[in-house]
C-alpha cells in the first residue's frame, strides 16, 4: 500500500509539473518531489541501492554526506571509528541523477538530539553540496518538487542573483531598511530573515522598532554536534529587505538573541521560510540563485505565537521541552516535561510536531485547547497566541 502511494503520489507530480516545460532541459532533467517538513526540505535519496533514505536538503552543508548511526547501520557501510567515522559510498541516487564514489561520516550518536529535538519522524542525515557542485538544483516549494538538471539549463523568466561560496555556503549582501548585511543562503534553516546579535545590537535595529512579539527556536550547538539550548528572538517589522532581485517591503525579521556559536562570515541567515516564497534554481556552478515569485510569495509571515518548544519523546510522545517564562504557554499553565495528548480535541499522536507547531503559529485561530498530561496526570489549557506581523509586497 505504501508502495503504491508512492508511485501514485509519483505520478501525479509529473502530471501537475513538467521538468521539460518548467526549464526547457526535456529528458536531462529528474524530477522527485520531497516533503517540506517544519520549512526544510527532506528529499528521498537512494545509497548503494537502497533507501529511500530521508535527507535534508541543506544548501550549505558539508562537503561529506552525513548518515545519523542507524542509517550507517542498515547500509552496513565500512568507515573509520576515529572521530565521527569517515568512508565511501559507492552511489548516491537524487531524482535519479546519480553520484559515484561520495565520502561520507556517520554522524556521533548525540546528533540523534537533533532529530528528536525538531520533531523528524523521518530523518536520515544529510545532503549538500555533493549534489549541487554537480547539477543545478530546481526547487519549488509551492509544488514541493525537486529538479536534478545540468548546470547550463534555461532559465526563462527568472531572475539571477550573484553569489559567492564562503566556506561552501552561498553568501548574498542585503540591505535591511537600508543598513547593509551579509547574509548565508540556508535551506536547512527554518527560519525566514535572521539577524544575528552582534549585527542588530551594533546598528541598534531594536530602537528602530519596537518589538511585536517573542519567538523560540531550539539550536544546536556546531562543535561536536552536541544539543544546544532554546534561543529566542524578538521578531520587528522593517520597512524593506532587499538583496539583488529579492526585494519586500513592510516584511519582518528576526533579531536572534543567539551569541555563541555564530560565523563571522556573515550577519544573518535567509532560511527555508523566506525562500519558500520562491521559485528558484541553485547554480553553483555559475554561483548564481535564479529566482522568481512563486505560489507562496504573498503567504504571510508566521511564528510561533507559544512560546513554547516541543519534541518527540523516547517513544514518538510530544513532549514539552522548554516553556518560555512569559509565553502564552506558561499564561496557561504548561511546564516542561508535559506530555501533550491533544490539539483542539484531535489526538496528538496522529499528528507530526511539525503540524502542531503550525497550528501554534496560526494566529488567525488564536485560541488552542491543549489536553496534556503531567505525572501522569490529565490536564488541559487555553493558549492566546501572539499574533504575527502583517506582510505585503
Amino acid at each position: 500500500m505504501r508502495l503504491l502511494s508512492a508511485l501514485l503520489c509519483c505520478v501525479l507530480a509529473a502530471l501537475a509539473w513538467s521538468p521539460a516545460r518548467a526549464t526547457g532541459c526535456g529528458a536531462r532533467c529528474a524530477t522527485v518531489p520531497f516533503s517540506l517538513v517544519d520549512q526544510r526540505i527532506i528529499v528521498p535519496v537512494r545509497i548503494n541501492g537502497q533507501g529511500p533514505f530521508s535527507m535534508m536538503l541543506d544548501v550549505s552543508g558539508a562537503d561529506t554526506i552525513e548518515l545519523l548511526p542507524k542509517a550507517a547501520a542498515q547500509l552496513r557501510v565500512a568507515h573509520r571509528p576515529t572521530g565521527a567515522g569517515i568512508g565511501t559510498l559507492s552511489n548516491v541516487t537524487v531524482a535519479n541523477a546519480s553520484l559515484e564514489h561520495l565520502p561520507f561520516i556517520v554522524l556521533p550518536s548525540a546528533l540523534e538530539d537533533f532529530r528528536r529535538l525538531n520533531g523528524f519522524e523521518h530523518f536520515d542525515g544529510f545532503i549538500g553540496s555533493q549534489l549541487f557542485d554537480r547539477y543545478a538544483v530546481r526547487i519549488d516549494y509551492a509544488r514541493k518538487l525537486l529538479t536534478v538538471a545540468p548546470h547550463a539549463v534555461p532559465k526563462s523568466g527568472m531572475t539571477p542573483l550573484k553569489f559567492h561560496l564562503v566556506e561552501g555556503a552561498p553568501a548574498v549582501e542585503g540591505t535591511v531598511d537600508g543598513v547593509r548585511a551579509r547574509f548565508f543562503i540556508d535551506t536547512g534553516d527554518r527560519s525566514t530573515l535572521t539577524l544575528y546579535a552582534p549585527f542588530w545590537q551594533r546598528h541598534h535595529l531594536d530602537r528602530r522598532h519596537p518589538s511585536t512579539s517573542t519567538i523560540l527556536r531550539y539550536v544546536q550547538t556546531v562543535p561536536g554536534f552536541v544539543a544546544g539550548g532554546p534561543v529566542l528572538g524578538r521578531v520587528i517589522p522593517v520597512s524593506s529587505f532587499a538583496a539583488g532581485p529579492l526585494h519586500l517591503t513592510n516584511t519582518s525579521i528576526v533579531l536572534s538573541m543567539q551569541r555563541e556559536h555564530l560565523d563571522p562570515n556573515f550577519d544573518g541567515v535567509i532560511g527555508g521560510g523566506f525562500l519558500k516564497r520562491f521559485d528558484l534554481i541553485v547554480d553553483f556552478a555559475n554561483t548564481t540563485l535564479w529566482v522568481r515569485d512563486g505560489a507562496l510569495f504573498s503567504a504571510p509571515d508566521r511564528y510561533d505565537g507559544s512560546g513554547m518548544w516541543l519534541a518527540l519523546g523516547a517513544s514518538g510522545e510530544k513532549v514539552v521541552q522548554f516553556v518560555e517564562t512569559a509565553g502564552a504557554a506558561a499564561r496557561a499553565g504548561l511546564r516542561a516535561g508535559d506530555v501533550i495528548t491533544a490539539i483542539d480535541g484531535a489526538p496528538a499522536a496522529g499528528m507530526p510536531v511539525s503540524a502542531i507547531r503550525d497550528r501554534l503559529a496560526d494566529a488567525t485561530h488564536p485560541r488552542v485547547t491543549v489536553t496534556y498530561l503531567r505525572a501522569g496526570k490529565a490536564a488541559s489549557g487555553s493558549i492566546v497566541l501572539v499574533p504575527p506581523l502583517a506582510r505585503s509586497r
